[in-house]
Protein backbone atom coordinates (compact mmCIF):
# COMPACT_ATOMS: atom_id res chain seq x y z
CA UNK A 1 0.00 0.00 0.00
CA UNK A 2 2.87 2.21 1.11
CA UNK A 3 4.55 1.36 -2.23
CA UNK A 4 1.05 2.49 -4.30
CA UNK A 5 1.13 5.72 -2.01
CA UNK A 6 4.68 6.71 -3.40
CA UNK A 7 3.61 6.16 -7.11
CA UNK A 8 0.88 8.35 -6.88
CA UNK A 9 2.86 11.37 -5.14
CA UNK A 10 5.75 10.66 -7.67
CA UNK A 11 3.37 10.60 -10.81
CA UNK A 12 1.47 13.88 -9.03
CA UNK A 13 5.25 15.72 -8.76
CA UNK A 14 5.88 15.12 -12.45
CA UNK A 15 2.85 16.45 -14.04
CA UNK A 16 2.83 19.45 -11.18
CA UNK A 17 6.46 20.01 -12.67
CA UNK A 18 5.83 19.83 -16.43
CA UNK A 19 2.30 21.51 -15.99
CA UNK A 20 4.35 25.09 -14.29
CA UNK A 21 6.00 27.21 -16.57
CA UNK A 22 9.64 26.85 -16.91
CA UNK A 23 11.58 30.04 -16.48
CA UNK A 24 15.32 31.12 -17.95
CA UNK A 25 17.73 32.94 -16.72
CA UNK A 26 16.43 36.60 -17.41
CA UNK A 27 12.95 35.16 -15.60
CA UNK A 28 11.57 35.29 -18.80
CA UNK A 29 8.76 32.78 -19.35
CA UNK A 30 9.59 29.20 -21.75
CA UNK A 31 6.68 28.38 -23.52
CA UNK A 32 7.50 25.27 -25.61
CA UNK A 33 6.34 25.58 -29.44
CA UNK A 34 5.73 23.13 -32.06
CA UNK A 35 6.15 23.87 -36.01
CA UNK A 36 3.55 23.51 -37.84
CA UNK A 37 4.03 21.25 -41.36
CA UNK A 38 1.83 19.91 -44.11
CA UNK A 39 1.49 15.90 -44.11
CA UNK A 40 0.06 13.12 -45.42
CA UNK A 41 -3.07 11.92 -43.90
CA UNK A 42 -4.12 7.95 -43.66
CA UNK A 43 -6.98 7.32 -46.15
CA UNK A 44 -9.91 9.51 -46.22
CA UNK A 45 -13.71 7.72 -46.69
CA UNK A 46 -16.44 9.77 -47.94
CA UNK A 47 -19.60 8.09 -48.03
CA UNK A 48 -22.83 9.38 -49.70
CA UNK A 49 -26.25 9.23 -48.35
CA UNK A 50 -30.17 10.77 -48.05
CA UNK A 51 -31.15 12.13 -45.03
CA UNK A 52 -35.22 11.15 -45.34
CA UNK A 53 -37.67 13.01 -42.94
CA UNK A 54 -39.70 10.21 -41.01
CA UNK A 55 -43.42 12.31 -41.67
CA UNK A 56 -43.54 14.38 -44.45
CA UNK A 57 -46.43 15.57 -46.90
CA UNK A 58 -47.31 17.31 -49.68
CA UNK A 59 -48.76 21.30 -49.21
CA UNK A 60 -50.81 22.61 -52.12
CA UNK A 61 -53.17 25.84 -52.29
CA UNK A 62 -57.25 25.11 -53.24
CA UNK A 63 -56.95 28.41 -54.83
CA UNK A 64 -54.75 29.53 -57.71
CA UNK A 65 -52.35 32.62 -57.09
CA UNK A 66 -48.95 34.06 -56.46
CA UNK A 67 -47.37 33.31 -52.97
CA UNK A 68 -47.17 36.94 -51.37
CA UNK A 69 -45.69 35.51 -47.73
CA UNK A 70 -44.06 32.35 -46.56
CA UNK A 71 -44.93 32.75 -42.69
CA UNK A 72 -43.10 29.03 -41.70
CA UNK A 73 -39.63 27.83 -42.88
CA UNK A 74 -38.46 24.10 -44.24
CA UNK A 75 -38.15 22.46 -41.13
CA UNK A 76 -40.56 24.11 -38.68
CA UNK A 77 -43.32 22.21 -36.84
CA UNK A 78 -46.73 23.56 -37.48
CA UNK A 79 -50.12 22.48 -36.28
CA UNK A 80 -53.18 21.34 -38.36
CA UNK A 81 -55.45 24.95 -39.45
CA UNK A 82 -52.43 26.93 -39.33
CA UNK A 83 -51.09 29.36 -42.11
CA UNK A 84 -48.29 28.56 -43.91
CA UNK A 85 -48.34 31.27 -46.74
CA UNK A 86 -50.58 34.12 -47.75
CA UNK A 87 -51.18 34.57 -51.58
CA UNK A 88 -52.46 36.95 -53.81
CA UNK A 89 -56.20 37.03 -54.26
CA UNK A 90 -56.57 39.58 -56.60
CA UNK A 91 -57.16 37.41 -59.59
CA UNK A 92 -59.82 34.87 -57.49
CA UNK A 93 -61.58 39.09 -56.13
CA UNK A 94 -61.86 39.82 -59.74
CA UNK A 95 -63.09 36.54 -61.11
CA UNK A 96 -65.95 36.53 -57.77
CA UNK A 97 -67.03 40.71 -58.44
CA UNK A 98 -67.48 39.34 -62.00
CA UNK A 99 -69.68 36.07 -61.63
CA UNK A 100 -71.79 38.11 -59.49
CA UNK A 101 -72.17 40.96 -62.00
CA UNK A 102 -73.47 38.12 -63.93
CA UNK A 103 -76.31 36.71 -61.54
CA UNK A 104 -76.89 40.63 -61.53
CA UNK A 105 -77.78 40.90 -64.74
CA UNK A 106 -79.31 36.92 -65.42
CA UNK A 107 -81.57 38.62 -62.01
CA UNK A 108 -82.52 41.80 -64.40
CA UNK A 109 -82.91 39.52 -67.05
CA UNK A 110 -85.63 37.09 -65.11
CA UNK A 111 -87.23 40.22 -63.33
CA UNK A 112 -87.80 41.54 -66.91
CA UNK A 113 -88.98 38.83 -68.85
CA UNK A 114 -91.33 38.15 -65.51
CA UNK A 115 -93.35 41.69 -65.28
CA UNK A 116 -93.35 41.03 -69.19
CA UNK A 117 -95.55 37.59 -68.92
CA UNK A 118 -97.30 39.45 -66.05
CA UNK A 119 -98.21 41.90 -68.66
CA UNK A 120 -99.18 39.88 -71.29
CA UNK A 121 -101.45 38.25 -69.04
CA UNK A 122 -103.28 40.92 -68.22
CA UNK A 123 -103.47 42.49 -71.95
CA UNK A 124 -104.65 38.97 -73.01
CA UNK A 125 -107.74 38.77 -70.46
CA UNK A 126 -108.44 42.05 -71.63
CA UNK A 127 -108.23 41.21 -75.46
CA UNK A 128 -105.53 43.78 -76.35
CA UNK A 129 -102.86 40.89 -77.71
CA UNK A 130 -102.82 37.64 -79.18
CA UNK A 131 -102.33 34.21 -77.99
CA UNK A 132 -99.19 33.98 -79.66
CA UNK A 133 -98.23 37.10 -77.92
CA UNK A 134 -99.01 35.40 -74.80
CA UNK A 135 -96.93 32.26 -75.79
CA UNK A 136 -94.05 34.40 -76.68
CA UNK A 137 -93.54 36.20 -73.44
CA UNK A 138 -94.12 32.75 -71.86
CA UNK A 139 -91.81 31.06 -73.86
CA UNK A 140 -89.34 33.47 -72.66
CA UNK A 141 -90.28 33.75 -68.82
CA UNK A 142 -90.20 29.57 -68.36
CA UNK A 143 -86.98 28.93 -69.29
CA UNK A 144 -85.65 31.22 -67.19
CA UNK A 145 -86.93 30.90 -64.02
CA UNK A 146 -86.27 27.24 -64.75
CA UNK A 147 -82.96 27.54 -64.52
CA UNK A 148 -82.88 28.63 -61.42
CA UNK A 149 -81.10 26.42 -58.94
CA UNK A 150 -84.32 27.02 -56.54
CA UNK A 151 -86.92 27.17 -59.29
CA UNK A 152 -89.11 29.89 -59.17
CA UNK A 153 -88.00 33.47 -58.45
CA UNK A 154 -90.30 33.67 -55.42
CA UNK A 155 -88.48 30.76 -54.02
CA UNK A 156 -85.22 31.76 -54.97
CA UNK A 157 -85.41 34.18 -52.14
CA UNK A 158 -86.01 31.42 -49.37
CA UNK A 159 -82.63 29.59 -50.93
CA UNK A 160 -80.42 32.49 -50.73
CA UNK A 161 -82.06 34.75 -47.84
CA UNK A 162 -78.58 36.74 -47.55
CA UNK A 163 -78.07 37.33 -51.53
CA UNK A 164 -74.97 34.97 -51.20
CA UNK A 165 -73.93 32.49 -53.84
CA UNK A 166 -73.59 28.89 -52.56
CA UNK A 167 -71.19 26.34 -54.15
Amino acid sequence: MARHHAFVTLLGATLAAACSPARSEAGKLMVPTIQVQAQSQAAVMEWDGVIQAVRQTTVAAQVPGNITALLVKAGDSVKAGQALARIDDRDTQAALTRSQADVAQADAQLTNARQQWERSQALHAQGFISAAALDSAQAQWRPMGACHPCGHPARRRSCFPDGGVAA
